[in-house]
C-alpha cells in the first residue's frame, strides 16, 4: 500500500451502508408527521425532536469522511442548539433568526455531500443510492422552507396567503417543495423581488438536479448491464 493511499484511508470512516436509508426516514418523519402532530394539537417540542433525530441521521449519513463529517456534526450541534433556544427564547431581536441561517447552511451543506458522494461513486445501482438521491431532493426543499423562514421573519410581509405568524409554519415547506416541483402557485405566491428571486433560483436548482441525477443513474445502469 502507497503512501498516499495509507493517507487516504486514513482520513475516511465506513459509512453505514443504511445510512442514505435512514436520512431519507428522519426527513420524511419531519416533512410529513411534524404538520400532522400540529394539526393535532402537539407542541412545537415534538417537531424540535424531529429535527433532532433528522440531525443524528444526516451526521450517520455522511460518516464517510472525516473532514466533512467534522463540519457536519460541528453545524448540526450549532442548529440543534440554537433551535432548542428558540423553543426558550431569551432575546426579543428576532430570536429565531440564527437557527434559520444555520439551518440553510446545514442542509444545503448535507446536500452538497450527498450529491458529490453520489455522483462520484461508481458502483451499480440500487436501493442505497436511490434512498440517498431522494433525500438531496428532500434536503433542497427543506433548506430554502428554512430559507423563506428567516425571511419571513424579517419581512412578514413577504408572502401572499400565509397568515400564520410562525417562521417554521408548515405553509412555508409547501411553498417550497411546490416551488421546488414546479407546480405552479395558487394559494401562496412570493410578494417581493426578494421572494421571487429566492423561488426562481429553486426552481431552477430542482429542474438542474434531476436532470443531473437522471442522467447520472441511467448512465450507470447503462455502464453495468452486460454487452
Amino acid at each position: 500500500m502507497t503512501q498516499q493511499n495509507q493517507i487516504d484511508d486514513a482520513t475516511e470512516l465506513n459509512a453505514p451502508r443504511n445510512g442514505y436509508k435512514v436520512l431519507f426516514v428522519a426527513l420524511l418523519a419531519l416533512w410529513l408527521v411534524a404538520p400532522f402532530a400540529r394539526q393535532l394539537g402537539a407542541d412545537r417540542g415534538f417537531e424540535l425532536v424531529l429535527l433532532t433525530l433528522l440531525l443524528m441521521a444526516a451526521g450517520y449519513a455522511t460518516s464517510n469522511e472525516v473532514k466533512r463529517f467534522r463540519v457536519i456534526i460541528v453545524l448540526g450541534v450549532l442548529v440543534g442548539a440554537l433551535t432548542w433556544i428558540d423553543y426558550f427564547p431569551i432575546i426579543d431581536l428576532y430570536p429565531q433568526l440564527p437557527s434559520l441561517v444555520a439551518g440553510v447552511v446545514f442542509f444545503m451543506f448535507v446536500a452538497y455531500v450527498l450529491l458529490t458522494d453520489i455522483l462520484s461513486k461508481q458502483s451499480h445501482v440500487d436501493m442505497a443510492l436511490i434512498y440517498g438521491a431522494l433525500s438531496v431532493y428532500l434536503l433542497i426543499g427543506i433548506a430554502f422552507a428554512w430559507l423563506y423562514g428567516a425571511i419571513y421573519l424579517v419581512h412578514p410581509d413577504s408572502f401572499s396567503g400565509i397568515t400564520a405568524q410562525d417562521s417554521h409554519s408548515p405553509s412555508l415547506v409547501y411553498f417550497s417543495f411546490v416551488t421546488l416541483t414546479t407546480l405552479g402557485y395558487g394559494d401562496i405566491s412570493p410578494n417581493n423581488q426578494l421572494v421571487g428571486s429566492m423561488a426562481t433560483l429553486e426552481a431552477i436548482i430542482g429542474q438542474v438536479y434531476l436532470t443531473v441525477l437522471v442522467a447520472r443513474l441511467v448512465g450507470m445502469q447503462i455502464s453495468q448491464s452486460p454487452d
